[in-house]
């Protein structure tokens, strides 16, 4: 098996900062849940970042090696949330769309 390496996983990757690829979904999702799916990609990204992760992958890779490591953090919490994530953006996407038969919003 070959060994890849964080630019090989980003050549894989779609073009688009954290959940900025999902503005004109191709299926039928709404307003609210693709709101709901930018907002766990920027909070995985930002985990990811305080977590020490782009301070490792730009160890060592000179000028601008923050700036391509915050972009790469971005690129894999975009494919954390196409996989599943956290689940968070299920629960915002119920919060923002909780309404009732009768146009009213539910109490939670």
């Amino acid at each position: 098996m070959m060994k890849m390496t964080p630019i090989d996983l980003l050549d894989r990757l779609p073009v688009g900062t954290a959940g900025a690829a999902k503005t004109a979904p191709a299926n039928a999702k709404d307003a609210a849940q693709v709101q709901a799916e930018r907002f766990e990609a920027v909070f995985i990204a930002e985990m990811l970042k305080h977590g020490g992760f782009a301070d490792a992958l730009s160890q060592n890779a000179g000028f601008g090696g923050e700036a391509y490591s915050t972009m790469l953090l971005e690129k894999y919490a975009d494919k954390m949330v196409e996989s599943g994530g956290f689940g968070l953006a299920k629960h915002i996407y119920a919060q923002l769309s909780s309404e009732t038969g009768d146009g009213t919003q539910s109490e939670l």
